[in-house]
């Protein structure tokens, strides 16, 4: 297991030499926004050190989409080839966002994707006054329910292949609550698990989903991690609360009073950890590698 930084923080390659050079526990895992330029200046840097991709990568237009049958051959091939790449850089894992209720490609640019959500026909399933959140009733629906169950059908199928083609783990990651999207709750996350498939849990969107679903955070992490089917984790935080939602990615320990007890958790389990931050990249860092060595130091880093 290691710690680690999504290059998704990271803006110059002056950065990421800094980290790299004062962090050597450092891992890397490639963006899914990185470009082929970005990518051929970082790689004499972090060689070595890369603990996963997250699909696609280097940046496309579109996500896979295995919750519709439409869009599948697209996106089992660029998930095949995204596994070539992962195993030539050396990435155990390969993260994907596992799929949507929507049916076409999604856009990876933010906006784009954003106007998606909000004119794919789901509009009954939004939080009265939050257009961009979901209610728990989306997860009864039918198109919902369908399009999970095609996604769970195709990723095992993919997974298997990758697997056996090049010896990279597919990670399935839950994603925030959104109409349109799939994976949102612990009970979900682990019925993946019971499948076989491996998972990327993202606790930042997890604290989202607890905060609109209304469950506990950290339990919800721990019993996931406790599943065994967790190879990797996305580490961030929200100011997000019943009534206030947002998936801001921001500092691992900023907004999570437990950080503590799910990195002791994590390590129980030998799962990787990998801050997912936008911005203040090399202070994430720093808290992970503290806490991942010493516990007390984190407290007083953090004062």
């Amino acid at each position: 297991m290691s710690i680690g930084l999504s290059l998704v923080g990271v803006s110059t390659i002056e950065e990421l030499i800094r980290i790299a050079e004062d962090f050597p526990e450092c891992t890397f895992e490639l963006s899914y926004y990185s470009t082929h330029e970005f990518l051929r200046d970082a790689m004499p840097f972090i060689s070595g050190r890369i603990a996963s991709v997250h699909a696609l990568t280097p940046k496309r237009e579109y996500f896979p989409n295995l919750g519709f049958q439409g869009a599948l051959e697209w996106s089992r091939r660029e998930i095949v080839e995204d596994a070539r790449y992962a195993f030539s850089v050396g990435a155990a894992n390969m993260v994907l966002h596992p799929g949507y209720a929507i049916e076409a490609l999604v856009y990876t640019d933010n906006a784009k994707r954003m106007e998606q959500v909000q004119n794919c026909g789901l509009e009954q399933y939004a939080l009265p006054g939050f257009p961009k959140i979901s209610t728990a009733s989306y997860l009864e629906s039918e198109r919902y329910k369908k399009s999970f169950e095609t996604m769970v059908e195709n990723a095992v199928s993919i997974s298997d292949l990758i697997m056996q083609d090049f010896g990279v783990s597919l990670c399935l990651e839950n994603l925030p609550p959104r109409p349109g999207y799939l994976l949102f709750t612990p009970q979900e996350m682990l019925t993946l698990a019971g499948e076989g498939l491996s998972l990327c849990l993202d606790i930042g969107h997890m604290q989202v989903c607890s905060a609109v679903f209304g469950f506990d955070l950290t339990k919800a992490v721990c019993s996931v991690i406790e599943s065994g089917g967790v190879r990797t984790m996305h580490m961030h935080s929200n100011p997000s609360c019943r009534g206030s939602y947002t998936d801001s990615h921001e500092g691992p320990a900023l907004y999570n009073k437990d950080l503590d007890k799910m990195v002791d958790c994590a390590k129980a389990h030998g799962v990787n950890m990998i801050s997912e931050v936008v911005d203040n990249a090399y202070d994430s860092v720093k808290v992970l590698s503290s806490l991942y060595a010493d516990h007390s130091r984190v407290t007083d880093y953090l004062a």
